[in-house]
């Protein structure tokens, strides 16, 4: 009497496949599935074989790939040169608004003077120069922490809108002496503008 030993179970199909053979990585069989009487296939087992070709690649290698660390290159440098302009507009803006706010906090020059025989007041020079001067500080800062130069731009730009409305209300933009004057607020708002924008692109 012949004693029958039974083989390693595996999976059956019902759908008859010619000639197609693949590999399950996790249970370490192959299965050969060929059109027979009853439509079913047979399994053998195979032995795994370490590093083989047969070996299901992790998901997590895609991100390695040459496509991949091209990206992640080109990306960074685009960061780069951005920070780079957004260091450069920073510091531009701030020494302007240091040297703009510095007379008017401290009530010396001749700009200050122009503003209060226009009307304002001594202390709201004070504050347009003090104002000038921490927005100045807060785009060095930012340089560092581009949410503080951020904020500082948009204060900047703030101060600048306000000037331009009081040029245009004693009409310094059609007098040929005082437009050059009245010229620099339009100047630092774009600044402002391209040092925000900047920043907010390096983050």
């Amino acid at each position: 009497m012949r004693t029958v030993t039974p083989s390693a179970p595996c999976a059956r199909t019902v759908t008859p496949r010619p000639a197609a053979r693949f590999h399950t990585a996790g249970k370490g069989f192959r299965r050969s599935a060929r059109s027979g009487r009853s439509g079913r296939s047979r399994c053998t087992p195979l032995t795994t074989v370490r590093g083989s070709h047969h070996t299901a690649r992790p998901t997590w290698a895609n991100a390695f790939t040459p496509d991949a660390a091209t990206s992640a290159v080109r990306l960074h440098r685009q960061r780069t040169t951005v920070y780079i302009a957004a260091v450069i507009l920073s510091v531009l803006l701030a020494l302007a608004s240091l040297a703009a706010g510095a007379p008017k906090a401290q009530l010396k020059g001749s700009v200050p003077d122009e503003l209060m025989a226009k009307g304002l007041s001594a202390g709201l020079v004070r504050l347009i120069g003090v104002s000038e001067v921490a927005a100045g500080t807060g785009l060095i800062a930012g340089i560092w922490w581009q949410p503080l130069g951020i904020a500082a731009a948009a204060g900047m730009l703030a101060v600048m809108l306000g000037a331009i409305g009081y040029h245009v209300k004693w009409g310094d933009y059609a007098d040929a002496a005082s437009r050059g004057a009245a010229t620099a607020p339009v100047l630092f708002s774009l600044l402002a503008v391209a040092a925000g924008v900047t920043l907010a692109a390096s983050q």
